[in-house]
């Protein structure tokens, strides 16, 4: 959509899988944080938009990458800077397990998991079944409104969910919990932002964005 409503402005447009997710490769366990994913955002820029103004947008998880690459690349901001502007869509700088569904991450099923991940992944990998059973309501409940049902938005959820490994759901569940950018928002106060939530998001509540 956004290419036929552009298509008479040279505009570039890039869409990548975080680490461990989609088509990118595992993620070692160390390596599952919310500054490496901002390390990771600054990469591809480099690679694939090396010129020109830059305009970011995140979602959720990618709005908390954003803010990360914000803190540890404030000179790409700003008066000097290549980005021209930042969009952040349901996703808070900290904070997410305080309130809404994300307090469920503060539970000791989700603790549990992430050990044995660690420590015996060829377990967790022969149960993924049951463990995806523990993990998958929190996601799925994450992803509607209590009034909105669409049988093809549901299954496209649960297909990314089934495709995303459960090393990769665990270890990033630990960094959500710990995920603070606070100091990344007047870094992104340079620049034009605009941030968007739903009304009765109930993952990231509209208090957090």
């Amino acid at each position: 959509g956004l290419a036929q409503r552009w298509a008479d402005r040279r505009i570039k447009m890039v869409f990548y899988d975080q680490r461990g997710h989609g088509r990118s490769d595992p993620a070692p366990t160390a390596s599952c944080s919310i500054p490496q994913l901002g390390d990771d955002l600054a990469a591809v820029i480099r690679a694939v938009a090396p010129a020109g103004p830059v305009v970011l947008i995140g979602h959720s998880m990618g709005g908390m990458t954003v803010m990360a690459m914000a803190r540890s690349n404030p000179e790409m901001f700003g008066y000097k800077g290549r980005v021209s502007g930042v969009g952040l869509i349901s996703t808070a700088a900290r904070g997410i397990t305080e309130a809404g569904l994300g307090e469920g991450l503060n539970n000791p099923v989700v603790d549990a998991l992430r050990l044995s991940v660690r420590y015996f992944p060829r377990l967790v990998q022969a149960g993924r079944g049951i463990t995806r059973q523990a993990v998958q309501p929190v996601l799925v409940a994450a992803s509607f409104g209590p009034e909105y049902y669409s049988p093809a938005t549901e299954r496209a959820v649960e297909k990314m969910i089934q495709n995303t490994s459960i090393s990769t759901m665990v270890n990033f569940l630990h960094a959500l919990e710990s995920h603070d950018e606070s100091t990344a928002l007047p870094v992104l106060a340079q620049v034009p932002s605009v941030v968007m939530c739903g009304d009765i998001d109930r993952l990231t509540p509209l208090p957090n964005s």
